[in-house]
């Protein structure tokens, strides 16, 4: 059940700490993503869809190491996460935890989880409402991270992705791999 959520939603503020975690300051990435300097406000951070991509770009154009998205969602203590992930913390297991960040993000942000559970499988699939483009392929990375972030820090085990699939442009795999 999709529930459409307005295309405005607040920036996590997990992603402006991450950004000095890879060397960058909000303001030169809310200037090379040419949006206003007014969205980082340090509490609301209220962007669209399309400012969140530009975001997410310009730190690819930004920061040479093609692990920034990777790192932005490794790097973050957990008490600078959103309310979805600290209550995903909380679940009885990692299948719990994921349906948990899946119903907060449908009910808070244009980005909808579309989880699908095997017998011996769990595909994941973010889907944004909204989107006009490709996910930039550092939101893609972090998204994932994160995901097997919730997991290694919920259980205190290792999780390791049997396989992730992801679809990304011949050029930019290329520039990603060349840097």
């Amino acid at each position: 059940m999709t529930v459409n959520v307005p295309d405005r939603f607040k920036a996590a503020n997990a992603f402006w700490i991450g950004l000095s975690k890879i060397g960058l300051t909000p303001a030169a990435v809310l200037s090379q993503a040419r949006v206003p300097v007014t969205v980082y406000d340090g509490k609301k951070n209220l962007v669209t869809t399309a400012q969140f991509f530009a975001l997410w770009r310009a730190v690819g154009e930004l920061s040479p190491d093609p692990a920034a998205g990777l790192k932005i969602a490794t790097q973050i203590d957990v008490g600078n996460r959103p309310p979805s992930t600290m209550a995903a913390y909380f679940a009885r297991d990692y299948r719990d935890a994921l349906t948990r960040l899946a119903r907060f993000k449908q009910l808070c942000t244009p980005e909808e989880l579309q989880i699908k559970i095997g017998k011996d499988e769990c595909l994941i699939e973010p889907v944004w409402q909204h989107a006009q483009e490709e996910t930039p392929p550092l939101l893609t990375d972090a998204a994932f991270a994160s995901f097997v972030e919730l997991g290694r820090r919920g259980t205190g085990h290792p999780v390791n992705p049997k396989r992730v699939e992801l679809k990304r442009k011949a050029e930019a795999t290329v520039r990603s791999a060349s840097r």
